[in-house]
């Protein structure tokens, strides 16, 4: 267990560090985002009401569209989507119905480890 206190350890000191080093770059990041936002959000609400548009228009023809210059619009039709209750089915299998288990995919999922570590101040 200590060993993995040392790397915890050197984790926050790097931090640290890079948090030294970057000085005041977070706060004028927070600043050029926020000019950026202000320039933006017009022009995203328009942009916006042109996508509405382009959806309307595409639902009334019900068909897709591809432009030269790569641009794509795709329709697809309403469909039913299906989901089954797992936990359901192998109850019910496992009541003498195991021929749906031949049905039944599994995927395996390889182990995973999620490090997060306190924020230095």
């Amino acid at each position: 267990m200590s060993e993995m206190i040392e790397e915890i350890q050197a984790i926050k000191e790097l931090k640290l560090q890079m948090k030294l080093e970057l000085g005041d770059l977070p706060e004028q990041r927070a600043l050029l985002e926020e000019k950026m936002r202000d320039i933006m959000d017009p022009f995203i609400v328009r942009i916006q009401e042109h996508e509405d548009n382009i959806r309307n228009i595409t639902l009334m023809n019900e068909t897709s569209y591809k432009g030269d210059d790569g641009s794509k619009v795709t329709f697809r039709k309403e469909h039913v989507r299906t989901s089954w209750d797992t936990k359901a089915l192998e109850g019910y299998a496992a009541g003498g119905h195991d021929e749906i288990l031949q049905f039944k995919k599994e995927t395996v999922v390889k182990p995973n480890v999620s490090i997060s570590i306190a924020e230095v101040e």
